[in-house]
C-alpha cells in the first residue's frame, strides 16, 4: 500500500523487491549494500539487529533514516478455553498455576518472546512456558484447540482468532486504544508503565545517499501518509494511523524501541543465534 501511494505522489514507478529469509537479515543486508543513488531504499525494522541475530544488520548505524512507514502495535490475547478476560485475572491464574500457561510466538524472530518477558516483568510476573511456532496461522489453530493459552502478536495476525471467538484480547500495547479493538485497554490503563510496544517499519537509505534525495522522499512519504484514502486503508488494515515523521524523529523512535529490546535481552539473558 505504501509503495502504491508513494508512486502516485512521486509520479514514478516503484519496484518492490521482496528479499525474505534469515529473519529479514537478507533484505536488510541487500538494502545496506545497495547503491546510494537516491533510488534504492529499504523498508524494515529491527528484526535483523545484531542484538537479536549473529551477523545481523543494524539499520540505524548501517543506513540512513528517511521516515517511519508503519507502526503496528501488538495485541496480547488469551484463549477462550480459559476464563481470563483481563491482565489481572491472567496474572492471578499464572501465579496459581506456574508452568501451565503456554505462550506462543511465531516467525523465528525472538522479538515477541522478548517482549513477553518484558511484559511479564512490567506486570509483576506472569509465569509461562514459551512455545515457538513456525508462523502466525499455526498460532491461530493453537488458540482454537486450546494448546496456545496466551500470545503477543501484531494487530494484523490476531483478527482471525478474535473473529472466530477462539481468543480474547486483553491488552492493546499502543499509546491509545485501537479503532479495531475499542474495548481493549492499553497498558497504561491497567497500570503497566513504559510498555507501548509495536512493530516499527522504517524507510531507510543506503549510507552515502544525498540529503536532498532523503528530504525529497521524506516529504513524499509524509504527503502519502496524510492522504485520506491511504490513511483509511492503513487504519482498517492495521488499526493505526500512518505516521508523519522527520528522519531525526524516525531514528529516535527506533532508538526507543531498541532500548526496550535491550532491557528484555538483559532480563532473559538472551544470546543471539
Amino acid at each position: 500500500m505504501f509503495a502504491e501511494e508513494l508512486s502516485r505522489v512521486l509520479n514514478q514507478r516503484i519496484v518492490v523487491d521482496d528479499r525474505p529469509g534469515a529473519g529479514n537479515a537478507i533484505g536488510a543486508r541487500a538494502g545496506a549494500a545497495a547503491q546510494p543513488s537516491g533510488y534504492n531504499f529499504f523498508v524494515g525494522g529491527l528484526a535483523a539487529h545484531p542484538i537479536l541475530q549473529k551477523n545481523g544488520v543494524d539499520v540505524m548505524s548501517e543506513m540512513l533514516p528517511v521516515t517511519v512507514v508503519l507502526e503496528v502495535p501488538l495485541v496480547f490475547a488469551t484463549t477462550t478455553k480459559l476464563p481470563l478476560k483481563s491482565v489481572a485475572e491472567l496474572v492471578a491464574y499464572a501465579r496459581a498455576n506456574p508452568g501451565k500457561l503456554n505462550f506462543a510466538s511465531s516467525g523465528g524472530s525472538p522479538y515477541l518472546s522478548l517482549m513477553m518477558r518484558l511484559l511479564s516483568e512490567r506486570a509483576g510476573g506472569i509465569p509461562h512456558v514459551h512455545v515457538p511456532y513456525r508462523n502466525a496461522s499455526d498460532i491461530q489453530t493453537g488458540f482454537g484447540t486450546g494448546d496456545v493459552h496466551i500470545a503477543l502478536a501484531s494487530s494484523t495476525s490476531m483478527p482471525a482468532s478474535l473473529k472466530r471467538g477462539d481468543a480474547t484480547p486483553i491488552l492493546f500495547a499502543g499509546p491509545a486504544r485501537s479503532p479495531l479493538l475499542p474495548n481493549t485497554p492499553t497498558p497504561a490503563e491497567v497500570g503497566i508503565k513504559d510498555f507501548s510496544v509495536e512493530t516499527l517499519f522504517g524507510l531507510w537509505a543506503p549510507r552515502g545517499t544525498s540529503r536532498e534525495h532523503i528530504a525529497k522522499i521524506n516529504a513524499a512519504a509524509n504527503e502519502a501518509a496524510r492522504t485520506p484514502g491511504y490513511t483509511s486503508r492503513v487504519v482498517s488494515a492495521f488499526g493505526a494511523t500512518p505516521p508523519v515523521t522527520t528522519p531525526e524523529q524516525t531514528l529516535a523512535r527506533f532508538r526507543t524501541q531498541l532500548r526496550l529490546i535491550e532491557e528484555a535481552v538483559r532480563l532473559s539473558n538472551f544470546k543471539p543465534e
